[in-house]
């Protein structure tokens, strides 16, 4: 195989990385701007507390849904690129020894 070839196909990997990281970035900033949104439109509703008599509040729980599916975005996007480098690597080293 090429070196060409080879630095294409890396490049095609590239671009599909890319739009992984977009679409899950995507969805972190639509979570992070609903609770703006939430924050600018009804105030009261983040400031009511999740059980009557709790101290715990809607905004609370709101800010640790988007820091954990933040974290399991992120183990999403590794778990998903380790596999296809792993596949990659496979790939390549089956070419390089024939």
């Amino acid at each position: 195989m090429s070196r060409a070839k080879m630095v294409a196909d890396r490049v095609d990997a590239g671009r599909e990385s890319v739009g992984l990281a977009i679409f899950l970035t995507l969805v972190e900033v639509l979570m992070f701007f609903g609770f703006i949104t939430l924050a600018v439109v009804s105030p009261a509703t983040l400031a009511s507390p999740l059980i009557d008599g709790s101290r715990i509040t809607v905004a609370f729980l709101y800010g640790i849904v988007i820091l954990v599916a933040g974290v399991l975005l992120i183990g999403v996007y590794v778990l998903v690129e380790n596999a296809a480098d792993s596949r990659n690597f496979r790939t390549d080293s089956a070419k390089v020894n024939r």
